[in-house]
């Protein structure tokens, strides 16, 4: 009898441990998302971390021992940080002396990209998001490429614009892309392959409320 107690009381011991190992990947995980969304991680991660529990975040945590070898991390955390603050000069300059020393590196370009925006830097803003799309066209999952091609409109280049958005739907054929492909085209005086983008879009049968902006967008299209 006390030799079955005994196999029982060490199998509640290693279920509770188990437990708790569980557990404490899972809060790891949970840390993980924090720290990739302060970091603004590449979106991978956030894939890896959630699909690949708890795997992800063991390989997460190395990720992060490794960046502590980078010489410029700390500046894009401090440059990062200035520009949630709205401190954009100056995070524009520190985003500057990074680019001086790593020339093309994507999270200082896209970062000093936004700030020169804010600060009214138009011309700088689009060659530094110009810079950005020679070196990582997919950067943020598309986020600056579709940034670059707004500040494009506004200046008057919505033609650059729509060429920019052929490229990524060529690429990838996400609805907000295709949407914005035939938004493009009709600011930049091409209707007619406005009204093409959509057919083929709503074609294809998306799901709302992608189907009800893209009529919209058409109905404006064919008052044009």
């Amino acid at each position: 009898m006390g030799s079955r107690c005994s196999r029982i009381d060490e199998i509640q011991c290693r279920v509770s441990g188990v437990r708790l190992v569980s557990f404490a990947l899972m809060l790891l995980t949970l840390w993980s998302l924090y720290d990739a969304a302060k970091r603004r991680a590449p979106i991978y991660w956030y894939f890896l971390l959630v699909l690949g529990f708890p795997i992800g975040a063991i390989f997460y945590v190395a990720w992060t021992k490794l960046q502590g070898f980078d010489p410029v991390e700390r500046q894009l955390e401090i440059a990062d940080k200035l520009e949630r603050e709205h401190a954009y000069s100056n995070a524009a300059r520190v985003f500057a002396s990074i680019l001086e020393i790593q020339p093309s590196r994507p999270r200082a370009l896209h970062g000093h990209a936004r700030c020169a925006i804010e600060l009214g830097e138009t011309q700088r803003a689009l060659d530094l998001y110009d810079r950005l799309m020679r070196v990582d066209p997919r950067y943020r999952d598309y986020t600056a490429a579709l940034e670059y091609a707004e500040v494009l409109s506004r200046n008057g280049r919505a033609e650059d614009a729509a060429d920019l958005m052929k490229g990524m739907v060529r690429e990838s054929a996400k609805p907000n892309h295709r949407l914005a492909l035939a938004h493009y085209l009709t600011l930049s005086g091409q209707p007619s392959a406005a009204r093409s983008a959509l057919e083929s879009f709503l074609a294809d049968n998306p799901p709302e409320p992608w189907r009800q902006r893209a009529e919209k967008l058409l109905e404006e299209t064919q008052s044009s």
